[in-house]
């Protein structure tokens, strides 16, 4: 065995297609980290499914597929190809990890959690030609001493960021999310010095990453200490955290000064009563307005995240938690409907009420968290689904993305910064607009 081809599964669109985007993209961190753990004798190659064509006849010997369940569809099918051509298939990822049993109908090995601590012993175990169904270290990495990711891999002119991670996990337990069940409510970070290294090994490449941190700024001390080291690379980063950044001055500040460019905040919902149900105990609705005022005097845009699906949902939640957006200016929102994780609590409800609607729960092509799988409490499927294709035109609308982008512009850290992304965000809010006004999801299709 000389050569592994590692895979970032696409998704099928409703028709059947696979969705190919031309926009520049972030490709998942888990593919040049792979790579970088890869043993120098073999051979790797890099693959992004939504920017590229897969060439099945390709010269490899291994294939390694990262997908979510919502890919999974996709996934399979590349999985298929390239072992009808007699080449053997790993799957890993959130879907992998979730649905094992299902995943290893199409592949010969799956990697269940994290890969970093048994990567190397698969790779070892293939070139024997004896391969385990189902590969799970029984600890989690420390993140300590993980190789320089191989950026050097990537087509970067498709790429508009570089993946970097600072730290992994969460130890909330928020019943809607993925993440805290999979790394098993853990937060780990890694040594700041080996993240300035990995960002120090892609110059040349592109000057913006996205931290793919589950919530960066967890540990405020760490993140502190993290931005200040950033400092002097003078390069411009996205990430994803709780609001409750805002709340502290200092590292708001040098969140800014360290070139934070956009942060997506999940909001997930305005009623104390939704969160509660969902144990969402870091967002209080009573200081959210004031919080995003004091992100956006730093001259810091964001996303908000809001789910849908709450048994306390009704219309007047989509109307409400748009003109939230609106009135607080985010320069982007991204609802989410609710996906139950199997066996949570939620999961356990639905199905002892009955509440499923089958077809869409046993299909993964919903788990998009864009697809309704299951009956409201307090409105109809096609209510819902109404109202949430309404919420996304009316957020995404021309008069709104003029009051929340350009009224005042956002400065940043000179004027044609300042100019090139107030302008970027404007045209991508009317690019979200057309697709909305087409019933078309911002990122993914309902």
């Amino acid at each position: 065995m000389n050569k592994i081809l590692i895979i970032q599964s696409s998704y099928l669109k409703p028709n059947g297609k696979v969705y190919k985007s031309i926009v520049p993209g972030t490709v998942s961190f888990s593919l040049p980290l792979l790579a970088g753990l890869t043993p120098k004798e073999f051979g790797v190659e890099i693959m992004d499914d939504v920017l590229e064509n897969i060439d099945f006849n390709a010269d490899c010997d291994l294939v390694g597929i990262t997908a979510m369940s919502f890919q999974a569809p996709r996934a399979y099918q590349i999985a298929n190809e390239f072992r009808k051509r007699g080449k053997k298939v790993v799957m890993g990822g959130f879907h992998a990890s979730f649905f094992p049993e299902d995943a290893i109908k199409h592949c010969d090995a799956v990697v269940i959690g994290e890969a970093e601590n048994i990567w190397a012993k698969l790779i070892e175990d293939f070139r024997n030609g004896n391969p385990q169904k189902f590969y799970q270290s029984p600890e989690l990495h420390s993140l300590k001493g993980l190789p320089v990711p191989r950026y050097d891999l990537l087509e970067i002119k498709l790429h508009g960021g570089l993946p970097i991670q600072a730290a992994r996990g969460c130890p909330y337990q928020c019943d809607f999310c993925w993440v805290q069940r999979l790394y098993r409510r853990s937060y780990r970070k890694r040594p700041i010095a080996e993240v300035v290294r990995d960002i120090q090994s892609s110059r040349g490449y592109v000057n913006r990453f996205l931290f793919v941190d589950d919530n960066l700024m967890l540990d405020k001390n760490y993140a502190k200490d993290l931005f200040k080291a950033l400092i002097p690379l003078q390069i411009e980063w996205l990430t994803q955290s709780d609001i409750s950044i805002a709340e502290d001055p200092e590292l708001l500040d040098l969140c800014k000064e360290s070139g934070c460019i956009f942060v997506f905040i999940g909001i997930e919902s305005l009623n104390p009563d939704s969160l509660d149900s969902v144990r969402k105990n870091t967002v209080d609705p009573k200081h959210v307005s004031e919080n995003l005022r004091k992100i956006r005097r730093k001259g810091i845009p964001f996303c908000l995240s809001f789910i849908f699906g709450f048994d306390h949902d009704t219309k007047d939640t989509f109307r409400s938690s748009i003109n939230f957006a609106i009135k607080n200016r985010a320069h982007y929102i991204t609802p989410f409907i609710y996906t139950p994780i199997p066996g949570s609590k939620f999961d356990l409800q639905l199905q002892a009420e009955g509440r499923y609607i089958p077809a869409r729960r046993s299909d993964f092509s919903s788990f998009s968290h864009m697809h309704l799988q299951f009956i409201p409490k307090n409105l109809s499927v096609q209510d819902f689904e109404k109202e949430f294709r309404k919420a996304l035109s009316r957020f995404y609308s021309f008069r709104s993305a003029w009051v929340r982008i350009l009224l005042p512009p956002l400065r940043y850290r000179n004027g044609l910064l300042s100019f090139k992304y107030n302008f970027w965000h404007f045209i991508t809010n009317l690019f979200f607009m057309f697709k909305a006004w087409f019933g078309k999801h911002p990122v993914s299709s309902l």
